[in-house]
């Protein structure tokens, strides 16, 4: 989805241009690079977070069953 973001901004905004008279592009456009910014950091943390709920610990050659 990522890779065809652009367009859909861009498909989003001429239609914003015909029905309102609007040109919306850069605040679309801002609004899509925080929405990807905020989600990618919160999935990672998210992935973070569940690793140490299942004891996860780098230095041990084993993992205990809960991380795996």
């Amino acid at each position: 989805m990522t890779g065809t973001l652009n367009a859909v901004i861009a498909d989003t905004a001429q239609y914003t241009f015909l029905k309102e008279g609007k040109r919306l592009e850069g605040t679309m456009y801002s609004s899509a690079s925080v929405g990807i910014k905020v989600g990618g950091g919160l999935g990672s943390a998210i992935g973070g977070w569940l690793l140490t709920l299942g004891g996860y610990n780098g230095k041990l050659q084993v993992q205990p069953d809960g991380a795996l």
